[in-house]
């Protein structure tokens, strides 16, 4: 018996405190929400007779007062046109691995709505720049992005929405982006392709007999320029020399690198079935570093052969007899090996961003 008591006043408890809890969750919630706009339709008759009979919302109120945002404008008869326009504000790099790319933009939609003329009575602006609280009021495109992986609006500091109603009834919006969207590549040619990402634009729910997305004539995507080179070479001078003492670490340096490239590339990029532009260049720059070690290896072993060495110095030997100088001078004399020569260049360039030299 007391153990059962003992269940009960416990399962109580938790009860009680789990009650607590979700009032004090639900109070701080509700402190946090922010104040809900009713749309004129659904504001009582008491809060409409407040507003000034001239004013723009009064204005406001009488032309939403009977819309119905579900419905779309010219129902039943010819679809709905909405011009669009994007304003490109940055391009994110293109990621290889998950082929997409970020963009961030200004999307411009612009259409006529009959329901939204301005009365005639109306002696103010031909134009109506709107609170963006009431775009929930509005019937609106439903545009979508068919090659979206991810997308937000921005509302800091508050949401970046531009609302128009002009006199004639059409309707355009403005709306801050920034959508990550997917762009299959062709990785065939790399590094030297040439990649085309596009930007889809569908309606999710209406057909080509309802709604029509059109670009707007003139400009319908607008890209600000953006400066790519960030050093302009300077000057150029050329040295020659022989440097046959650093082939050797040279080549094995290079081979090294270029295997540690490759590795580092085949984690990076994405594993296709063919054959990529970027994989034969790699292999036939190892081939290349290769060769040119063993070229190095054969060359010296040609060069301190001691049978070519030993004829080198009695040939010397005899010329210098011949002269009159004397055998002995030629003990003093070696033969060395002599290299290629080697064309380095040396550029300076200058960074474009705080004007500092580098040289490489």
């Amino acid at each position: 018996m007391k153990f059962l008591l003992a269940v009960f006043f416990f399962v109580s408890f938790s009860l009680w405190v789990e009650e607590v809890y979700s009032k004090e969750k639900s109070s701080k919630k509700g402190k946090g929400k922010k104040k809900q706009y009713l749309c004129p339709s659904q504001q009582s008759a008491e809060d409409l007779a407040r507003v000034p009979a001239n004013s723009t919302s009064n204005i406001l109120n009488r032309l939403l007062l009977s819309y119905d945002p579900r419905i779309r404008p010219n129902f039943k008869g010819i679809p709905v046109d909405v011009a669009v326009n994007i304003f490109i504000n940055s391009f994110g790099s293109i990621q290889e691995t998950t082929m997409d790319y970020r963009v961030n933009i200004f999307l411009r939609q612009k259409w006529n709505d009959p329901r939204l003329k301005l009365p005639n009575d109306w002696r103010g602006s031909d134009t109506l720049t709107v609170d963006p609280t009431m775009f929930k009021c509005l019937w609106k495109p439903d545009l979508f992005f068919a090659n979206e992986k991810n997308a937000n609006f921005h509302d800091v500091t508050q949401e970046n929405i531009l609302l128009f109603i002009f006199r004639d009834g059409d309707v355009l919006v403005s709306m801050r982006l920034s959508i990550t969207l997917s762009c299959p590549l062709d990785l065939t040619l790399f590094p030297m392709d040439t990649q085309r990402c596009k930007m889809q634009l569908e309606s999710f729910g209406y057909t080509t007999d309802d709604l029509r997305f059109i670009w707007q004539s003139g400009d319908p995507v607008q890209l600000e320029k953006i400066a790519l080179p960030q050093f302009d070479i300077k000057k150029e001078d050329i040295e020659y020399g022989n440097c046959t003492k650093y082939y050797k670490g040279t080549g094995i340096f290079s081979v090294l690198s270029l295997a540690s490239e490759c590795t580092t590339l085949a984690a990076e990029l994405p594993k296709v079935s063919y054959v990529k532009a970027l994989d034969v260049w790699l292999i036939v720059c190892l081939l290349f570093g290769f060769a040119s070690l063993v070229e190095y290896a054969v060359v010296q072993v040609m060069l301190n052969n001691p049978k070519r060495i030993e004829a080198e110095k009695a040939k010397i030997a005899k010329a210098e007899q011949a002269e009159g100088k004397g055998g002995n001078t030629a003990k003093k004399n070696t033969v060395n090996g002599t290299g290629t020569p080697v064309h380095i260049s040396t550029l300076q360039v200058r960074e474009a961003a705080d004007g500092t030299e580098q040289g490489t």
